[in-house]
């Protein structure tokens, strides 16, 4: 099974499943499983934020994934221990 099929069962419907849409800018280089992301270059990553969720579609999307994980914890109020 794949992970779009597994998340798709996961949803409250699978329609609520977003994937890239048509005329995003760098639709191919998303779409094609070909391109990755890399420090200097986040065009060919997929990376959605909701809220606190963060997700990527696979090992290809890590760099930006990273980057969004990483200014979602620079933004969030600080723990007291």
């Amino acid at each position: 099974m794949s992970v779009e099929s597994e998340v798709k069962r996961a949803l409250a419907s699978p329609d609520d499943f977003l994937d890239v849409p048509d005329g995003v800018a760098d639709f191919k280089a998303k779409t094609d499983n070909r391109h990755r992301d890399n420090p200097d270059d986040s065009s060919p990553a997929w990376v959605v934020r909701d809220g606190n969720y963060i997700s990527a579609r696979w090992p290809g999307d890590a760099y930006t994934f990273a980057q969004e994980f990483t200014e979602a914890l620079e933004a969030a109020p600080q723990m007291r221990a």
